[in-house]
Order: structure tokens, then sequence, then C-alpha cells
């Protein structure tokens, strides 16, 4: 299983074993108090709260909580909350998608949303992408930090390049020559009827 923490700046990866077995602790930083607390039992990982670290769920504290793919999980040290996201190391397959010479297609959580991705965090997050004279532009109007190759997108316009991956709170878009590959969510929905992208099946 993989842990991605949203910190403001970037995003950080920790990866636990394949083997469900012992406890782990994670962090951004060399601190004494880490952030993230893991321990195996029954055959399952559990996210478990320390004397300097809360789980916040519901707006209430919980001693420990089960770790479940595509999940997030809220945990609050000093008064400030952090976000991680819980996700299965296995390969689950992947979704590739063509587009062509001057489409336009969007991702977001509503339903005219080319790439529709239904969580809550995304709430008036408006991601545009264009390819035009053979270049691929990014525009967005949201206020939450999305993430190209593990960095915060620090402005409202970014030129894609090749290889570029783009993360929207666990949705994964790998930008390559004239194709996307995502990887499949049960909350992701996309929309190829408007022709701008097009299912793509390796041969």
């Amino acid at each position: 299983m993989k842990i991605t923490l949203f910190l403001p700046d970037k995003l950080v990866d920790f990866k636990l074993p394949s083997l469900v077995s012992g406890n782990f602790s994670f962090d951004s930083e060399k601190v004494e108090s880490k952030l993230i607390n893991v321990i195996a039992k029954d055959n399952q990982w559990f996210l478990y709260q320390t004397e300097d670290v809360k789980i916040v769920s519901n707006n209430v504290y919980i001693s420990e909580v089960l770790l479940v793919p595509n999940h997030f999980y809220v945990l609050e040290r000093e008064k400030n909350q952090y976000l991680i996201y819980a996700a299965s190391l296995s390969f689950g397959g992947i979704l590739a998608y063509s587009f062509l010479e001057n489409s336009t297609f969007s991702i977001g959580n509503t339903t005219n949303s080319t790439i529709r991705y239904n969580i809550p965090y995304l709430n008036n997050m408006g991601i545009q992408i264009e390819c035009k004279n053979h270049q691929l532009t990014l525009q967005y109007t949201g206020t939450k930090p999305i993430y190209i190759n593990q960095k915060k997108l620090e402005s409202s316009f970014y030129q894609i390049l090749i290889g570029d991956e783009l993360n929207v709170y666990g949705l994964t878009v790998l930008f390559l020559h004239g194709l996307l590959l995502i990887k499949p969510l049960k909350e992701l929905t996309v929309d190829a009827r408007g022709g701008y992208l097009t299912k793509f099946d390796f041969p």
C-alpha cells in the first residue's frame, strides 16, 4: 500500500511492505513525533493515533482506523490538519484516451466535466486542458492545490510536457504523445461523447 501526504507545496509518498506485519511511522521531515503511524493487525493495516497526532473523522477524534485503498484520511498535529490518501500498489489496469489537435477537455467534479472525479475536495475546481499547435496547456482556476510531478502547481497556466503527471487528490493523469493514461478509480467517469477524448485500446 502507498500513502500519499498532501502538503501545501508538494506530495510525499510512503510505501508499506507487501507483507502486512509490524508497525511503521512516516513523516516528510526528520522529527521525533511522526505524522503517519501504521500498525498491522489481523492481516490489515490500521492508522493509529499517538499522543501528538490525532485522527479526525466526521469532526471527531478516533483512536484508529482501517486503511482502505482509494480513501482519504485527515490527521491533526499541533492544531494543523493534514490530508493523506491510501492507494493499492497492485496494478489494476490503466485507462488510455487519445486526443487530437484543437481538442479541449476539462477535469472536475461537475456534470459537464470531461474527466469527472466525484469527490468533495474538487468543489469550484476548474482544470481546462487544450491541445493547440501541437502543444498541451493547462489552465487552472481553482483554489485548492493540484500537483504536477509531485510539486504544487504555482500558476494558473502551465505548458504540459510529454511524461508529466498530474495529481488531483488521488486522480493521476499521465500525459504522453497524443495519449492520456489514467488510473481507474470508482469515483471516476470519463465522458468521451464530445469527441475530445477517444478510448484507446492497446494492441
